[in-house]
């Protein structure tokens, strides 16, 4: 005999309720929030909020993060009346650029707010975590080319960054919205961390016996990357945390570019350190920021595949992304979960299995 299980309406119905509490209505569309959307803007809306009491609601500072919060739920909005493929592009592409304004923001927002720089706490922290400031200690390591080699892997972060995603948004929506889901999380809760414990890195912050050796790469790449900074970007290293979460998240759905990318990615993991710009203790609040991303875009594919009653994973078609206005855009129990990142294919594997949404029973 052969047992097939199905989610009850019963166990199906808590994580079904908890996906409506995270959803407004609108001009007759109900819209239902991704994770880091709640996120990026719970960050939105706690540093807006400490702005407003600190320096006014009509500092330069307060009105840029209005406007990033109140420019989200607009794009929401629009996306949601009518969610095709492009507009769900357009929402989720939003949040690189609040991302850019944000991440330029944050050092006049932290001049108001008066946080003291953390550069200190950190060097307390890593000493009693290694007895020795591990920056120091890699000042034997350091030579020309192996600083411009180490140059190299850091700045391969920006092409991750970009190809990264790029690679799901061109060819996959749905699996593009569940990195995102992640991703963006991982933005928000970072620069959280960067306005709690705003620090500059060990290259602002100690006092190293020489300069750090580079060959021509390095003065070339260097100075531009300072200029780029926003000088509060330590604590904790995005670097770090951003790289791992799409290096999991290629083992998980892109196999191949994980095994192509695994050591560049641990070159640059190496590179934050040895080049000055992070703490240990940095890398360490990276990694553990990636987890907490990776854990929000594997649960995120889990309650949607479990909404539906399927227990075992699906693979996912290009979805239509369409809605009807004046309904939620998170379907129904049994529907096929087009809006929120499981194709209608979804739909045809509970007809072949026999499955029913409604079914409060055991088939064996």
């Amino acid at each position: 005999t052969t047992e097939i299980y199905t989610l009850s309406l019963h166990d199906a119905l808590p994580i079904y309720m908890i996906a409506r509490f995270f959803s407004f209505s609108s001009v007759g569309v109900r819209v239902q929030l991704l994770p880091h959307e709640c996120v990026f803007g719970f960050f939105l809306v706690l540093t807006w909020a400490r702005l407003v009491v600190r320096a006014g609601p009509f500092s330069p500072s307060s009105l840029a993060f209005l406007g990033c919060l109140l420019t989200s739920i607009g794009v929401v909005l629009w996306a949601g009346r009518r969610p095709t493929p492009w507009r769900w592009r357009v929402r989720l592409l939003l949040y690189p650029a609040l991302m850019g304004v944000s991440f330029y923001t944050i050092p006049s927002a932290i001049a108001l707010l008066k946080v003291p720089h953390a550069d200190a706490l950190l060097v307390r922290w890593e000493h009693a975590l290694l007895g020795e400031k591990i920056n120091r200690m890699m000042q034997s390591w350091e030579q020309p080319q192996f600083t411009d080699a180490m140059m190299l892997a850091y700045v391969f972060f920006f092409y991750y960054l970009i190809a990264g995603p790029a690679y799901y948004c061109i060819r996959d929506l749905p699996r593009f919205r569940q990195c995102f889901t992640g991703l963006f999380t991982v933005y928000g809760l970072g620069f959280i961390g960067y306005t709690v414990w705003p620090a500059g890195g060990p290259h602002r912050f100690l006092e190293f016996t020489q300069p750090l050796a580079g060959g021509w790469l390095n003065r070339l790449a260097k100075p531009i990357l300072d200029d780029f900074s926003n000088r509060v970007d330590a604590f904790p290293s995005i670097h770090v945390a951003v790289s791992l979460y799409l290096l999991v998240f290629d083992a998980w759905h892109y196999r191949r570019r994980f095994w192509r990318l695994l050591a560049p990615c641990i070159a640059l993991w190496v590179s934050t350190v040895y080049l000055r710009y992070d703490y240990l203790v940095d890398v360490f609040a990276g990694m553990a920021l990636a987890g907490i991303g990776l854990w929000v875009a594997a649960s995120y594919e889990r309650f949607n595949l479990k909404t539906l009653g399927i227990t075992q994973p699906v693979k996912a078609a290009p979805a239509t992304d369409g809605a009807t206005p004046g309904r939620s855009l998170l379907p129904e129990l049994g529907e096929g979960l087009t809006a929120n990142g499981i194709s209608a294919e979804i739909k045809s594997h509970l007809v072949k299995r026999g499955l029913s949404h409604s079914s409060t029973t055991k088939k064996i």
